[in-house]
């Protein structure tokens, strides 16, 4: 796969997951924030009493600035997923930067005064050259180890979706979930996912302690 070979190319700003040296996993949420959904997300994850990192998009800080405000009060961490969810695959690397990366940090700056270093690529798809160019600005690239096909609405079923989770899990995974609308199934595996997990031992962290970024 490409991600893989990326991610190998690349191990100081391409990241699929984390060491399996110790039982800690990292839950993200793309896409959002987006009014109930997000909040509900962020009700159960606070009631668990785990962290966890949303990437979010810029039009969506726009319109839900207080959600991301809560998302830094409640001590989860924030990554940035570009914009408008453009294929920057079709970009040229100054256009990722200006149209997509640059201003959605300084959304999140206006929200919450702080501007993330990590971004997650809409699709987790960037080509070779912009993991090069994205670097050398300092910008670390997370993608995933675990799919949950949340997104997918002929395998997004609350079962289905804590299947793939809980059976592909492993130490320093990463967990791709959605803080999109109309994704009920998720709202709904999130605290099985949670419980399940937690009774095999991990612990539930964010991209940067997964990662040892901080």
């Amino acid at each position: 796969m490409t991600v893989n070979r990326q991610a190998a190319a690349y191990p100081a700003w391409f990241f699929l997951a984390a060491s399996e040296e110790e039982r800690l996993m990292a839950l993200t949420f793309d896409d959002g924030p987006v009014g109930d959904h997000t909040a509900q997300l962020l009700d159960i994850i606070g009631a668990e009493q785990v962290r966890a990192t949303f990437f979010v998009l810029g039009n969506q800080v726009q319109d839900y600035p207080e959600l991301v405000q809560r998302i830094v009060d409640e001590d989860h961490e924030l990554g940035n997923h570009s914009w408008s969810h453009a294929d920057l695959r079709s970009l040229s690397n100054e256009e990722i930067l200006k149209e997509e990366l640059i201003p959605t940090n300084e959304r999140i700056w206006e929200a919450v005064g702080l501007t993330p270093p990590i971004m997650r690529p809409p699709y987790g798809a960037l080509r070779d050259d912009s993991i090069e160019f994205l670097g050398e600005a300092g910008w670390l690239m997370i993608n995933w180890s675990i799919d949950s096909f949340d997104w997918d609405s002929s395998q997004n079923s609350a079962e289905e979706i804590a299947g793939k989770v809980l059976t592909c899990s492993h130490p320093g995974v990463i967990v791709l979930m959605h803080s999109g609308e109309h994704l009920n199934g998720t709202v709904s595996a999130l605290p099985q996912i949670i419980r399940a997990l937690r009774a095999g031992r991990y612990e539930f962290v964010t991209i940067s302690e997964l990662l040892s970024l901080d």
